[in-house]
């Protein structure tokens, strides 16, 4: 997948929203608003190596996929789901990327290597990350 189109994928999305969450926070809730209206809930449980997405269905909890670390290097995880693989890589898909800021940040803007702007925005223990000024948010809590 190309930098543009990784650095708008769900998938990265999803690993930019985990990277955002406290390192102690063992399980996620994602919400994703779409233009303002709630849109969809995931859960993301963090294991010994990665994280899994969930989502709610029929009450229960069915998982999507799985994050794993690629060995040897940071902030590049393998997405996982049946036969299917996908590499993300945070440094590659934002501009001037720091983990530092990136996880502790109140506000914080970051230029996708595609063009996009992200904001990033905490709230006590809520993190907002809005692409393109109000089309997608993401809130992680």
């Amino acid at each position: 997948m190309n930098p543009v189109a990784q650095a708008l994928s769900e998938l990265f999305m999803m690993v930019l929203c985990v990277t955002t969450a406290p390192v102690e926070q063992q399980k996620i809730h994602v919400d994703l608003l779409t233009d303002g209206r709630y849109s969809t809930a995931l859960v993301v449980r963090r294991g010994d190596t990665g994280f899994s997405i969930y989502k709610e269905r029929k009450g229960k909890l069915v998982e999507l996929g799985a994050f794993v670390p690629k060995k040897g290097v940071e902030n590049v995880f393998i997405f996982k789901e049946g036969s299917k693989r996908e590499t993300i890589d945070l440094a590659n898909g934002i501009k001037e990327f720091d983990l530092a800021d990136l996880k502790s940040a109140r506000r914080l803007r970051l230029k996708a290597n595609g063009g996009s702007n992200i904001s990033v925005d905490r709230s006590g223990g809520v993190t907002y990350i809005t692409i393109e000024r109000g089309k997608k948010t993401y809130v992680v809590h």
